[in-house]
């Protein structure tokens, strides 16, 4: 039996061969030994200090929220205009945040292919779609495509973003955005997204779950919150004014960690390191 002050030190990467599915944003540690706790006395546990890699991926690979959608809007039978979709972008692969020129660069790749492939002949997108202004240090759309034959045809084309890739890249999921202008083809037309790019994929604050506490207020909800902080530039997280939480239980042989953004998305790190973390436990005073 275990008495007074001690520290857990749990790492993503340990327990594979009995939690195959642990990755570095959720996973259970099996402990080596298990801790039995004085059944009358009560106790808390904090989080001490966590290390993370610093790099998470931005875009994910089939992910919904990150998807393009291209409408196409021309006449139909009855000579009236009719808006449908034309084709719908989710990412292929997982690309990385930190770096908004490289982000757009990949996403621009996938798209001329695609659209190549579907336009009618008639419309060539100029390339590439979106643009970074280091300066201005926003995102831009270039809007204007060449018509190559049929000059009176008055197709037209809009975009609309996914929330997860609006907000990373700054416009609003509700923005239709045009991305061809029949009228004046040889015009530059650029739409600036309103609001600065979000580099970090829209993640403010990191919470970190784990499965020994009591459900504490979370909000509006009881959860088994451990602690919450804000993410910044670099991987190592100290605490300095630790919360206590309530042990549900004197007996602990598995502890699971699981960490989310501030809405409950999964942050998936680029990778390939470890989070670690320290946990102390403690009688309650």
């Amino acid at each position: 039996m275990m008495e007074g002050d001690f520290v857990i030190h749990l790492v993503s990467s340990a327990s594979r061969n009995l939690y195959p599915a642990n990755t570095a944003d959720g996973f259970t540690n099996h402990l080596h030994t298990p801790i039995y706790l004085d059944p009358n006395t009560n106790y808390e546990v904090a989080l001490l200090n966590i290390y993370m890699p610093k790099d998470y991926f931005a875009l994910i690979k089939d992910d919904y929220e990150s998807r393009i959608e291209v409408y196409k809007v021309a006449r139909n039978s009855e000579g009236t205009m009719e808006s449908n979709l034309f084709y719908t972008y989710i990412p292929d692969s997982n690309i990385a945040t930190g770096d908004m020129k490289y982000l757009l660069t990949k996403i621009n790749m996938e798209l001329h292919y695609n659209l190549g492939q579907l336009m009618d002949g008639k419309h060539i997108f100029r390339l590439p779609l979106f643009k970074w202004n280091p300066v201005a240090e926003r995102v831009i759309i270039n809007n204007t495509y060449k018509i190559k034959e049929q000059p009176q045809d008055d197709t037209s084309y809009y975009i609309k973003l996914g929330s997860r890739l609006a907000h990373i890249l700054g416009y609003s999921m509700q923005n239709t955005l045009p991305i061809g202008i029949p009228s004046n083809p040889e015009s530059t037309q650029l739409n600036y997204s309103p609001n600065p790019p979000q580099l970090n994929a829209g993640i403010q604050y990191v919470v970190v779950y784990t499965d020994i506490i009591e459900p504490t207020h979370f909000g509006d909800q009881m959860v088994n919150v451990l602690d919450v902080f804000a993410i910044g530039p670099e991987g190592n997280r100290g605490f300095h004014n630790v919360i206590y939480k309530p042990l549900k239980s004197n007996l602990i042989s598995d502890i699971s960690i699981k960490l989310t953004d501030q809405i409950g998305r999964r942050i998936l790190f680029s990778v390939f390191g470890d989070v670690t973390c320290t946990l102390h436990i403690r009688k309650k005073i």
